[in-house]
């Protein structure tokens, strides 16, 4: 129930227990205190009272009676303060107006049995609450004020026996004001143990007091579901977002526990397996893992104590005033880009085993010590017994388990004096060991001269270090944040740092991959995960195999890439060396000849650089190409012989292995059921159909052909310079036309799709895009598709029908639109659009030197013309539209109108409205009582039902052929010369030029129903003779300027008398 204010009334009958935080201020007491317990006051007895100008301090040790009383029941009493830091304060205490209590520790009405209330406070009485317990029967009548201060745990149970906590300050906590807490009758308590397996769809949300439930497989709580000094068994099933537990005990075995979950005042959560979801915080409270997982951020706040002997934290933040103790498990699995452990000033950490992820800090004032032996600094044996980093250092140790540490500000680790303690190691096994299974108990790494192979079958959890030994992978899978220092890998198979999940659901697919410092690593096949690095003194050798994506190259590391496939954002920083051995080197089509490569960032031109490395494999490489984009730094160019193209179509009926992940120029290959290709497919100049199978996330090609009728191509497909045809199948998120590409995509399912400049899309056939459509300076032609996200476009759409859902932005580009359904946001942007017709179902908002013409369409939701320019010539507009806007940002519109049907109100806020026909059955206004942008409406035709205003400032020319006031004509007029009307209070109705008839009250005063025109709003008519051949909309453009020529400095009141 965090991080949503709540102020109202509450009804309530409860115990409160609230736990104080050592952050909560105590207020500055006055002169003339009353300490008790003191050498004057050793207890206060019962029914005893203080008044005004009197401070009463209840302090360790100190008690007052029963029925004490602070001011007078007239509320005349001022200055009445009373500070409970301790000790025990009575039943029935009453606090009047003018009296102030500030509550931190102790209790008040807290006695076994009672059946009297703890606390009543009138109206004019204010209670500060940062600690301590409060009994049953606490009572805040209307007019008091009640305040909870930071840290501070208010929980109670409601009327129909839920249960209910609310945290004082803190980032994301509640805030209380003036409630009012009310006696009821609560239900009978039911303390027979419940069993869950089914979905808890109504009833009390929560656990009373000693109230046991067990959570099974099947089982489903709700969402803020609380405990209040109970017991929760989590064996299976699922429990929702926002679960809170104050003072209870909290066992998991099993299951899932939402995101956002809290531990409250002396709470114990018991993690032995399941997943617990990211945001979870615990206060004055024990946390245990044993096993099982606990999503990203991880907060154990003041007062608080963490075991972790076994199990995962995808990261953890140790705050000051809490405990934690690291002896197993890995902490650090959620790949949270800033930290794995953050131990902040304060905080007191202990680490004797298991694995720690990149990113670990300990901030100077904690209090951390790491446990072990065999403790090294930039590789010379370190005997001090305390260590603080500095850039560029690297620390590598062994723990007390036997598991081996790698900590560097180069993989983002930052120790400040962190205290060293020498501790016996289990006894070194130098045999070569091998692992064909999952692996749990083993500590987490290799120390000096280890071996360790990694076979099929076999796999190694997240965070395993390699100091001074041999990591062999030739399968299985070794889990994402590993470190290598002074170490040796071959990689032939399976997967290094590979995409890694906290828990067997799933619920975090990103991986922090491998950190190689002053290594060698060989590469001839396998996967080397995402996110991976090489770093000074390194040496990285590819011949075979897949790296991941975010690949990056550091300052004094060397990279020979001559085999194998690279994801996208490949990326060689400043002094690293990366040399790339192949032939066939091209940059934007055209044959490279130079002996090095530099890609600038994204931004510039759409470089594409490729070519065929040495064993046959295809890569392109772009500063453009998705998700961030490569990066070459003077990356060498060495040209070697290639394998000959096999030309040969090739059918694709199992899993592609142990050869060239790609196709080189003239090659051919289906892919049919249970056909697969890898992550990082590539294909330069090739033709790639896709019937079934599967194609693996990344997939890239140049120059080539690709035709999808079935199977799945996976997340990232970028083309660049291709044709793609998708008739069937289905394609993942984010796929990517990049320039010269163009796709067509007939009745088939894509997730998401982009299209860049030059490139051009068409989707038609009933086609799905799950998600986004991105025009980046492209072309989009929809014909009949349904785009489930929004559509945003910079460059040229015609859409003829077809359904999208969420938002249509169209910015710096243009757009004609001859049908279609639009359920979502219109916002056009420096963009030009014509709507011919379509269902627009949300609201259209312009912005600067946009323009829209409407010829036709049915509009459901109002239209806020800011800056732009829109023409009307038919449709049905059934809300309000507004042109301009009259307030402290001044943004003038224009506006024409020629034909339609507005069943709203229209607004001209500020700017220049023509209205030359149509049909207007809701009010008109024209001005805004902030404008300071005159508001100008010309009036040529059209019918208007409903009231019309003229606000002060505001300009209001009408053109007819004939007027009168208060049914008598208006003589003296000459054809084509403005005319001001001062009079008001009178009737104006008279033939517009189109024909029509109108009629206007001139009220100088509005109200329900009734015309106004302000006495300053200009109001002018002009005498136009009924158009014969010349169309009213051109001839309302060149009367405009006539007319406004010749209306300066000549007024004439009616009857045309100038004055």
């Amino acid at each position: 129930m965090q991080g949503v204010p709540r102020v109202g009334t509450l009804v309530v009958f409860c115990t409160v227990f609230l736990s104080a935080a050592c952050w909560g201020d105590a207020q500055t007491l006055p002169s003339g205190l009353i300490n008790v317990p003191s050498v004057e006051y050793s207890s206060i007895g019962d029914r005893q009272s203080i008044g005004t100008d009197t401070t009463l301090n209840v302090l360790d040790g100190g008690t007052v009676g029963h029925s004490f009383t602070a001011g007078t029941f007239d509320g005349k009493s001022a200055d009445v303060l009373i500070n409970v830091s301790g000790g025990d304060v009575g039943l029935a205490l009453k606090l009047y107006a003018g009296t102030s209590m500030s509550i931190s520790s102790g209790s008040v009405g807290v006695v076994e049995g009672a059946l009297v209330g703890t606390l009543t406070a009138y109206s004019g009485s204010n209670i500060d609450i940062s600690g301590g317990t409060i009994g049953d029967g606490f009572v805040a009548n209307a007019g008091s004020n009640v305040r909870f201060a930071g840290g501070t745990v208010f929980s109670g149970t409601l009327a129909d026996g839920s249960t209910f906590a609310f945290l004082g300050g803190a980032q994301y906590g509640d805030t209380l004001q003036a409630v009012t807490l009310t006696v009821a009758t609560l239900p009978p308590v039911d303390l027979r143990p419940r069993i869950v397996d089914w979905k808890v769809t109504e009833g009390q949300s929560g656990l009373r007091e000693g109230q046991e439930l067990t959570l099974l497989a099947g089982g489903e709580l709700r969402n803020n579901f609380t405990a209040l000094d109970a017991t929760l068994n989590i064996n299976g099933g699922a429990v929702g977002r926002n679960l809170e537990s104050v003072g209870s005990l909290v066992n998991v075995s099993g299951g899932l526990v939402g995101d956002f979950s809290y531990a409250y005042a002396g709470s114990k959560v018991n993690l032995t397996g399941g997943h617990v979801g990211g945001r979870f915080e615990a206060f004055e409270s024990v946390v245990n893992v044993a096993g099982g997982s606990i999503g990203n951020n991880f907060i154990a706040h003041p007062g608080s104590v963490v075991n972790v002997t076994g199990g995962r934290v995808g990261s953890m933040v140790a705050s000051a005033d809490t405990v934690t103790h690291i002896s197993g498990g890995r902490v650090g699995t959620g790949n949270n880009l800033n930290f794995s452990l953050l131990a902040e000033s304060g905080s007191e950490v202990q680490i004797t085993g298991g694995g720690l992820g990149p990113g670990f800090a300990a901030r100077a004032g904690s209090t951390v010590e790491l446990v072990g032996g065999e403790f090294q600094l930039n590789g010379a044996a370190f005997i001090g017994s305390q260590i603080t980093l500095g850039a560029g250092d690297i620390f590598t140790g062994t723990l007390g388990d036997g598991s081996s540490f790698v900590f560097s500000p180069l993989t983002g680790d930052d120790l400040h004096g962190v205290t060293l303690t020498q501790a016996a190691l289990p006894e070194i096994d130098l045999s070569p060991s091998v692992v064909d299974s999952r692996q749990t108990d083993l500590p987490s790494g290799l120390r000096t001269g280890q071996a360790l192979t990694v076979v099929a079958g076999g796999v190694l959890p997240e965070n395993f270090a390699v100091v001074n030994a041999t990591l062999n992978v030739a399968g299985g899978v070794v889990g994402g944040g590993v470190k290598i220092s002074n170490g040796t890998v071959n990689l032939t198979g399976g997967i290094l740092g590979g995409r890694s999940s906290i828990s067997s659901l799933a619920v975090n697919s990103f991986s922090s991959g491998v950190d190689i410092i002053d290594s060698v690593v060989n590469m001839s096949g396998g996967f080397l995960g995402e996110r991976s690095s090489v770093r000074r003194g390194s040496v990285l050798s590819v011949t075979g195999g897949s790296i991941g994506t975010k690949f990056n190259a550091f300052e004094g590391s060397q990279v020979t890439l001559a085999g194998g496939s690279v994801g996208p954002d490949f990326q060689t920083m400043e002094g690293s060396y990366v040399e790339l051995l192949g032939a066939n080197f091209q940059l934007n089509g055209q044959d490279y000849l130079g002996s090095e490569i530099t890609l600038d960032d994204q931004g510039g031109v759409l470089d594409v650089f490729s070519g065929i490395l040495s064993d046959g494999s295809p890569f392109i490489f772009s500063p453009e190409a998705n998700p961030l984009g490569d990066m070459l730094r003077a990356v060498k160019v060495t040209r070697t012989p290639l394998p000959a193209a096999d030309l040969t179509p090739r059918v694709l009926a199992a899993p592609l292995q142990d050869e060239p992940n790609g196709l080189r120029p003239g090659q051919t290959m289906t892919i049919v059921e249970g056909g697969e290709l890898p992550d990082n497919f590539t294909a330069i100049g090739a033709t790639l159909n896709v019937t079934g199978g599967r194609v693996g996330s990344f997939a890239e090609v140049l120059d080539s052909t690709v035709r999808i009728s079935g199977g799945e191509v996976d997340n990232w497909f970028q083309a660049h310079n291709s044709e793609v045809e998708i008739i069937g199948g289905k394609v993942g998120a984010q796929f990517s036309a990049f320039p010269g590409t163009r796709v067509t995509i007939d009745g088939a399912s894509v997730g998401g799709l982009r299209v860049y400049k030059n490139a051009s899309a068409e989707i038609t056939g009933g086609a799905e895009i799950e998600s986004s459509v991105q025009v980046l300076s492209g072309e989009l032609t929809l014909i009949d598709g349904h785009i489930r996200g929004g559509l945003s476009g910079a460059g040229k759409l015609s859409i003829l029908g077809g359904t999208i859902e969420q938002t249509l932005k169209i910015n710096s580009g243009e757009a004609d639109i001859f049908g279609g359904s639009f359920e979502g946001l219109f916002f056009v942007n420096n963009a030009i659009v014509t709507i011919k017709d379509g269902r627009f179902d949300g609201r259209l908002l312009t912005s600067s030197l946009s323009r829209i013409d409407i010829e036709n369409g049915a509009f459901s939701r109002d239209i806020w013309n800011r800056k732009g320019t829109i023409n009307i010539a038919g449709g049905v507009f059934a809300d309000d539209i507004v042109n301009g806007d009259g307030g402290s940002n001044v943004q003038a519109g224009t506006i024409s109108i020629a034909e339609g049907m507005f069943l709203g109100d229209f607004v001209n806020s500020s700017g220049t409205a023509t209205i030359t026909g149509g049909e207007f059955a809701g009010d008109v206004l024209n001005g805004s009582v902030y404008s300071r942008e005159v508001s100008t409406l010309n009036i040529y035709g059209g019918s208007f039902d409903g009231e019309f205003t003229a606000l002060k400032g505001s300009v209001v020319n009408i053109f007819g052929s004939a007027f009168y006031l208060d049914g008598m004509l208006l003589t003296g007029l000459t054809p084509y010369n403005a005319f001001v009307v001062h009079e008001r209070e009178q009737t104006l109705s008279g033939t517009l030029a189109d024909g029509s008839p109108f009629s206007f009250d001139l009220n100088s005063t509005g109200g329900p129903g009734l015309d106004l025109f302000s006495v300053d709003a200009r109001l002018t008519l002009t005498l136009v003779p009924e158009p014969s051949i010349v169309s009213l909309a051109a001839f309302a453009g060149c009367l405009l300027l006539l007319s406004s020529e010749r209306a300066r400095g000549q007024r004439l009141t009616a009857y045309g008398n100038d004055t």
